[in-house]
């Protein structure tokens, strides 16, 4: 009978286990799902870093290339004269 004592709480001890880690598990899957929106959330901020930038780079070089004509208009008027 003293076997049969010990294997119940064993048992029941493994069960507490279980309860436990199923606990765990559960608070893991939803951090890992906060953890997942927010890496949709940074991914699509990201995106549209990179489209502004990509924007401010585009309208800087335009912006360069017309000072540069403006600089060789300046440069043959001065040659000009």
């Amino acid at each position: 009978m003293k076997i049969l004592e010990q294997l119940d709480s064993q048992v029941d001890a493994l069960l507490q286990k279980l309860s436990q880690v199923k606990k765990e598990n559960e608070s893991l899957r939803m951090q890992v799902q906060s953890l997942r929106s927010s890496l949709t959330a940074l991914e699509a901020k990201n995106h549209s870093l990179t489209d502004s930038l990509a924007e401010a780079e585009n309208m800087r070089s335009q912006a360069l290339e017309r000072l540069d004509r403006l600089m060789l208009k300046i440069q043959d008027f001065d040659h000009v004269e």
